[in-house]
C-alpha cells in the first residue's frame, strides 16, 4: 500500500513540475512591430555640406530599428542599418534629390518613407559618369553597319580583344538588333533597350560600375545590344573604352568554346 501511495505521489509532483514549466501568459510572435513612428523617431538620412553647400554625399542610419533596413538613391541601395557615420556618394548631379527608405518587417509587411533634398553642387563626380550619360540621358547606337569592315562587334581571341576571328562588319550577319539604342540615364542609373528603331515595347533595367570603371554591367533584365547567349556573360563586360566619343566593351572566354567578344557604340546622332 505504502508503494502505491509512494508511486501516486511522485506522479502527482511530476505533473506539477510539467505544468510548471509552461508560461503564465500565451506569448506569440511579433509581427510587423515596426511602426511609421518607430521610423519617424530612430532613422536618420544626413546631408553632407561642403565649402557651405548642399553636397551629394550622404550618411544614413536605422540602428535600433527591429527591420530589415534599405536606403534607395540615385546611385543604387544601401541595405543594412546605414553608413555607420559614414558620407556617401549618392547622387551625380545638382537638384532635386529623394532618398527613399524601406523598412521589411519579419512578416513580410514594408513600410516606406521618402527624404526630400536638394543638391547644390555636385562634389567628386568621376567624368565617365558625364561620358555615358551626358550628366542627364544619352542615347548609343552600333558604331556601323553591316558591310562597312568595321569592328563593331566581333568575335575575337578571348585575350587579345584586337585579334578578330569573326567581324560582323566585314563577313556577314550583324545582330538581329544592329539598328537598335541603349538610352542610360544618370537619374536611378536607368538603362533602357531598343532592339530597333520602332521598338514599341523596349527593355528596361539599370547598370552600375566597379569602381574604378574598367567593368560594366547590365542588370534587372537586361543587356547590351546584340549579346546573346553564352557571351552575354551575365551582362557584365570589360571597358576597353569609354569617352563622351565611343562606349567600347569586351568579353573575354564568355561562350563555352572559348572566344571571345568585342562591341563598339557610339552617341546616337
Amino acid at each position: 500500500m505504502k508503494n502505491k501511495i509512494g508511486i501516486f505521489v511522485i506522479g502527482i509532483m511530476a505533473a506539477m513540475a510539467f505544468v510548471s514549466c509552461d508560461p503564465i501568459e500565451d506569448r506569440q510572435e511579433m509581427k510587423g512591430a515596426v511602426t511609421m513612428a518607430d521610423i519617424d523617431r530612430i532613422v536618420t538620412v544626413t546631408q553632407e555640406v561642403r565649402n557651405g553647400k548642399k553636397s551629394n554625399f550622404f550618411s544614413f542610419n536605422s540602428d535600433g530599428l527591429q527591420a530589415l533596413s534599405s536606403f534607395t538613391h540615385s546611385l543604387g541601395t544601401t541595405t543594412g542599418t546605414g553608413t555607420g557615420g559614414k558620407n556617401i556618394q549618392c547622387f551625380l548631379f545638382p537638384g532635386q534629390a529623394d532618398i527613399l527608405f524601406t523598412a521589411l518587417n519579419s512578416d513580410g509587411t514594408k513600410l516606406t518613407k521618402t527624404f526630400n533634398f536638394t543638391i547644390d553642387e555636385a562634389f567628386d563626380v568621376a567624368p565617365q559618369w558625364d561620358f555615358i550619360t551626358a550628366s542627364s540621358s544619352k542615347t548609343w547606337v552600333f558604331a556601323g553597319t553591316g558591310g562597312d569592315d568595321g569592328v563593331w562587334y566581333a568575335m575575337t581571341d578571348p585575350g587579345d580583344h584586337t585579334a578578330v576571328w569573326w567581324n560582323a562588319g566585314g563577313t556577314c550577319c550583324p545582330p538581329s538588333d544592329v539598328n537598335g539604342r541603349m538610352v542610360f540615364e544618370a537619374q536611378g542609373l536607368v538603362v533602357t533597350i531598343y532592339s530597333s528603331p520602332n521598338d514599341a515595347s523596349p527593355k528596361k533595367g539599370t547598370f552600375s560600375f566597379n569602381s574604378d570603371f574598367t567593368q560594366l554591367t547590365f542588370k534587372d533584365g537586361v543587356n547590351a545590344l546584340g549579346a546573346s547567349g553564352d557571351q552575354a556573360n551575365n551582362g557584365v563586360y570589360k571597358v576597353i573604352n569609354l569617352d563622351k566619343n565611343e562606349l567600347f566593351l569586351h568579353v573575354g572566354g564568355g561562350m563555352p568554346n572559348g572566344t571571345g567578344w568585342v562591341w563598339r557604340f557610339k552617341p546616337q546622332d
